[in-house]
């Protein structure tokens, strides 16, 4: 490939994350990568990062979406023990006996 045909493709490396992060933490969006320094599993992260579905999100847009859904997380069909994490993590001032309901 010449170097101007490489030049052209620049536009397909995703900006914002770098290479060796995504496969040290197996993470291919900021959205997830923002989840696990937030404090979640791997596991909880992506989780919650599928029903999310956005790529972009920091880690205040994704502590705006889970306190703008935190009514919604039992009908999302999310394990109880991912739940409970999710909630410890991104609301700590939800309802302490909430947190025990969904264990």
């Amino acid at each position: 490939m010449c170097q101007s045909q490489a030049a052209e493709r620049l536009h397909l490396i995703a900006s914002g994350l770098d290479i060796g992060t995504q496969l040290e933490f197996g993470i291919s969006s900021v959205t997830l990568l923002s989840l696990m320094e937030l404090g979640l599993s791997r596991m909880s992260a992506v989780a919650l990062y599928e029903k999310i579905a956005r790529d972009d999100l920091t880690k205040e847009g994704c502590f705006a979406w889970a306190a703008d859904r935190e009514s919604q997380f039992e009908a999302m069909a999310i394990p109880a023990i991912i739940l409970r994490e999710i909630r410890e993590k991104l609301l700590p001032g939800s309802d302490e006996e909430t947190i025990l309901t969904t264990s």
